[in-house]
């Protein structure tokens, strides 16, 4: 008697050979059956017409992958826009994916298998356009735009790193009445060293939305919070007319990376004639100038080296002006209240104004 208690014979609906290699056909095996059994499932077999549709959507794709070899041998320039589209690749991505889901693409197609198939297929849809292309796209690109245009691929972030782009930007927008300190006269763009830099400075004396950026800058609108954690490498004061103008320069103690081009990251004085220039270079881009404008003289100590922990303002004894107080640490350390009370402390009173300039301002001051 077998095991699950059941019996076999002929009243069970099922014979049982003798022969342990042979089994019985039914009816159910046949191709046209509407009966899916389970064994069929688990063997992945195909029905006759889905196996016909298979086959003709095989040969469609195949078909059309040998006119795309014969159009590869186009130069891009000789090609229509038209020959850059994706949409065999999407068929193609498509009929796997539907055969994925129907269980009939075998054993080497399971579901971690698929899901990868799936990701990398997303991944690398999307069409990749020569270089040129880019170049003639950031010919129109305006100056508040760049850095949108550099995030959209990596021949875009290309484009906006090389000295011919800086230029077109410049000579587009240049106002021959503006009146241009030496360095950022037309007749220096020859110098592709720090191409950049002199650039970017010239947009803010010529280029109107850049100057109203500055012309809208208030007493006290900048928030000298924004300087804590730099170091303070340069420190100095001179006198306008009836008050006296004390400057900080800051230097940030990490400065970004660019992961795209690692050897340009290290900005440093380079001799175009005996090594590659570099448009980029700009040894100030990483400092920042605090101005502090007071109507009489204040002696300060000297903080050079050190780092700015904690920036106070608050009003002045005469409740007339401004106080500012500055305090500033050996090691970059929290602002706790045991290292306010140990670091250097800056007090000046009274203070008329504040202001933060970066290397780009016209008031920054570059020479020294």
């Amino acid at each position: 008697m077998p095991r699950n208690g059941k019996r076999s014979g002929p009243g069970s609906g099922r014979s049982r050979s003798l022969d342990p290699t042979k089994s019985d056909f039914t009816l159910y095996d046949y191709a046209h059956s509407t009966v899916l059994r389970s064994h069929r499932a688990k063997t992945g077999r195909l029905k006759k017409g889905e196996a016909n549709a298979f086959h003709a959507q095989v040969k469609k794709v195949c078909g059309k992958s040998t006119v795309m070899l014969s159009d590869n041998s186009l130069e891009w320039f000789e090609k229509d826009i038209n020959d850059f589209n994706t949409s065999d690749d999407e068929a193609t991505f498509i009929l796997l994916k539907e055969q994925s889901e129907n269980g009939i693409t075998g054993e080497n197609f399971g579901n971690c298998t698929r899901g990868k198939l799936e990701r990398e297929e997303l991944t690398n849809r999307g069409t990749t356009y020569p270089l040129d292309v880019w170049f003639l796209i950031g010919r129109h690109i305006r100056p508040e735009d760049v850095a949108s245009f550099s995030a959209i691929c990596h021949c875009s972030h290309i484009v906006v790193h090389s000295a011919r782009f800086w230029i077109s930007l410049y000579k587009r927008f240049y106002n021959p009445g503006v009146d241009l300190p030496n360095l950022l006269q037309p007749s220096m763009l020859h110098r592709v060293h720090g191409v950049k830099n002199r650039v970017v400075r010239a947009l803010f004396y010529f280029y109107t939305p850049f100057q109203n950026r500055l012309r809208c800058m208030a007493p006290f609108e900048n928030d000298p919070d924004l300087l804590e954690g730099k170091r303070c490498v340069r420190m100095w004061h001179q006198q306008v007319k009836n008050s006296w103008h004390f400057y900080f320069k800051f230097e940030r103690v990490t400065p970004p990376v660019c992961p795209l081009f690692p050897a340009r990251n290290t900005f440093r004085a380079v001799d175009s004639l005996r090594a590659e220039a570099n448009a980029l270079y700009n040894r100030e881009e990483n400092c920042t100038v605090l101005q502090v404008v007071s109507p009489g003289f204040i002696l300060l100590p000297d903080v050079v080296g050190q780092i700015l922990i904690k920036t106070f303002v608050s009003v002045g004894h005469e409740m007339r002006s401004h106080r500012l107080k500055l305090v500033f640490h050996t090691n970059q350390v929290r602002s706790t209240k045991a290292v306010l009370t140990n670091g250097t402390t800056i007090t000046m009173d009274p203070v008329t104004n504040i202001h933060i300039l970066r290397w780009w301002d016209p008031k920054y001051p570059c020479i020294f």
